[in-house]
């Protein structure tokens, strides 16, 4: 309800349609959302589609020019709406523009990113990171004034212009969770957009914090979603120098985690030796992907919870109307 309560105070000079996707939660936010914000249109799903069907929802029931596509886990700032509305009303090449994403304690989190390619996964899956921290790695550190184009953001707070989805498409429907917002903006980006990073315009996400502290789901849907995007998008060698580079990363943190566990016996380490253990046996079974690809359903619906921050709720749909 926060997400909604500052959306209402940042809203003032914009006329907006909101749209609340929800994913069959459990504990009454539903009802609570129509009783508290009637104007509010409510999907209520009745099991846990993912982000990108849940929010490809919402899109299809918006009629506006502009998109907004924001998690519920999310506090808008003020003046954050009609700043980013007229940055990307403003430059007709914008396809997708997003803002600068903050803790609560107001610290940054990655908000704008370049492509996995082969390079950064060895930069990262192989830790060379932590020997030259000027390596390229997917997140970049951007200017905290100037807009920058990019070529992809976070999914936690998208602004897009319909035209742009008409022509790059909507969210992938078999990506349930993480590397939805990669392949969106690769699409679009292909189909002759801009994808631009405005730090002018912020908002608080809770649910980011834990960037660095992945969870075991969060682990392997990411590594699954990275596998997915070069199978889809890249050639047959770079998606099996990829594959080869996130088994040899696996490997590598488990012989790490093990000498660590076995000097300290640190919970955080044994969980971080299964999750790479885990994500060894997925990959020599063949079935990484496919749990990418069906994470929601009853089979894996504990873990897909704990990998989306243990909310049901995908997000919050707003459609910036003319002002």
């Amino acid at each position: 309800m926060e997400c909604l309560r500052s959306i209402d105070i940042a809203s003032v000079s914009l006329s907006l349609e909101i749209i609340v996707i929800d994913n069959a939660s459990s504990d009454g936010s539903a009802e609570m959302c129509r009783a508290l914000f009637p104007n509010v249109q409510v999907i209520q799903n009745s099991s846990n589609v993912g982000f990108g069907r849940a929010n490809n929802q919402g899109i299809q029931s918006s009629r506006a020019e502009f998109v907004l596509l924001l998690n519920s886990d999310t506090l808008v700032f003020p003046k954050t709406l009609e700043t980013m509305f007229d940055a990307i009303r403003r430059d007709d090449g914008i396809g997708i523009l997003g803002c600068r994403l903050e803790n609560r304690d107001g610290s940054p989190q990655p908000s704008c990113c370049r492509y996995p390619t082969v390079p950064v996964v060895a930069v990262e899956r192989l830790l060379l990171y932590r020997l030259c921290k000027r390596l390229p790695q997917t997140a970049i550190q951007s200017s905290n004034h100037s807009a920058v184009e990019c070529d992809w953001i976070m999914g936690a707070c998208m602004m897009i212009r319909r035209a742009a989805l008409e022509l790059g498409g909507v969210f992938d429907p078999e990506i349930w969770l993480y590397g939805e917002e990669l392949d969106l903006c690769y699409r679009i980006k292909r189909a002759g957009w801009r994808i631009v990073f405005d730090p002018a315009s912020k908002i608080i996400h809770l649910g980011g914090g834990s960037w660095e502290h992945d969870s075991y789901s969060t682990t392997i849907l990411k590594m699954a979603g990275l596998l997915r995007f070069h199978r889809t998008h890249y050639s047959t060698a770079s998606y099996c120098a990829t594959w080869s580079l996130v088994v040899v990363g696996a490997v590598l943190r488990s012989i790490i985690c093990a000498v660590v566990v076995t000097g300290n016996r640190q919970g955080h380490w044994r969980r971080e030796l299964t999750t790479n253990l885990s994500l060894l046996a997925r990959l020599g079974t063949g079935s990484l992907l496919q749990f990418h690809r069906t994470a929601g359903a009853s089979g894996n619906r504990k873990e897909s919870q704990k990998a989306s921050g243990g909310s049901d709720k995908a997000g919050v749909d707003g459609t910036a109307d003319s002002v």
